[in-house]
C-alpha cells in the first residue's frame, strides 16, 4: 500500500504550526492511491510517491467529499516538474463538487542538497554539496558529480540542486577577452572582442568588437573563440 503523508500547516493567532493527516475516508485515500499508482505507471516510476500537502480548509472539504473520483490537471509540467494538480470530483450533500489538491513528487534516488547559496555563474566543487540517497525531487534525481561544473541558476543553501542546472564550463565566460574571427570567400580576419554573457559551443551571443559603435553577433566555435556570420553566410559549428 502506497502511504501518503500529509503536511496541514495551521497557523493560529502566534500558536506554531501543526502536521495533520488527510481525513482517511476510504474514498478519499483510495481515490488519492489509485492516482498515485497510475502516475507511477505511466512515467514508469515504481518508487513514486506525493506528498500532498493541504490546508486545514482543504483537508476538511476532502473528509466532507462522497463517492470521489481523481482526474490529473496538471502532471509534470515543464515549468515545475516536482509539484502536480489534480481535481476530485464527489458529491457533498446530494450536490456535486470539485476540490483541486496539490501535491509535491518525489522518487527514490540520489540527489545533492546545496551546503551554501550557490549562485549562478559559480563553478562548483564537492564540497558545495551533500550527496544524498532518499526520496527526492525528480528535478534533483542526479547522479553527476558536481566537482568542476558549472551551475546556471542560483540555489539557496539547504535545496535540492537541480540536475538540470548543472553543466559543464563555458567555452566563453562574460566579459571576457574574446578573439573574433570573419570569415568569407577567400578571406579570414581576426580581431578582439569582449562578450556579453556565458556561452558554450554553437550557442549565439553578443559582442563588443574593439573599436565598433555597436555589439555584433557571434557564435561560440572554440575556447574564447567566436565567429560573425557575414551577409548571406551562416556561420558553421565544427
Amino acid at each position: 500500500m502506497v502511504w501518503i503523508l500529509l503536511s496541514i500547516g495551521i497557523l493560529v493567532s502566534g500558536v506554531r504550526a501543526s502536521t495533520n493527516e488527510l481525513p482517511r475516508t476510504p474514498g478519499a485515500m483510495g481515490a488519492l492511491e489509485t492516482f498515485e499508482a497510475t502516475l507511477s505507471n505511466r512515467y514508469g516510476l515504481s518508487d513514486l510517491k506525493v506528498d500532498w500537502s493541504l490546508g486545514t480548509t482543504l483537508a476538511r472539504e476532502l473528509g466532507e467529499l462522497e463517492e470521489p473520483s481523481v482526474e490529473s490537471v496538471q502532471v509534470l509540467p515543464a515549468e515545475c516538474p516536482d509539484r502536480v494538480v489534480v481535481r476530485l470530483r464527489g458529491r457533498r450533500s446530494g450536490r456535486p463538487v470539485e476540490v483541486l489538491v496539490p501535491g509535491t513528487l518525489r522518487v527514490s534516488g540520489l540527489g545533492q542538497k546545496a551546503l551554501r547559496t550557490l549562485r549562478a555563474g559559480s563553478m562548483l566543487s564537492e564540497a558545495d554539496a551533500e550527496r544524498v540517497q532518499t526520496f527526492v525531487p525528480p528535478s534533483a534525481r542526479c547522479e553527476m558529480p558536481i566537482d568542476g561544473m558549472f551551475v546556471t541558476e542560483t540555489v539557496v543553501a539547504g535545496a535540492w540542486i537541480p540536475c538540470a542546472s548543472l553543466r559543464e564550463p563555458p567555452l566563453v565566460r562574460r566579459g571576457q577577452d574574446l578573439v573574433v574571427v570573419v570569415r568569407g570567400p577567400g578571406l579570414e580576419l581576426r580581431g578582439r572582442g569582449v562578450a556579453r554573457k556565458d556561452a558554450w559551443l554553437g550557442e549565439e551571443l553578443s559582442v563588443r568588437v574593439g573599436g565598433a559603435a555597436r555589439d555584433c553577433h557571434a557564435q561560440v566555435i572554440g575556447p574564447g573563440t567566436v565567429e560573425v556570420a557575414m551577409a548571406g553566410r551562416e556561420v558553421s559549428t565544427p
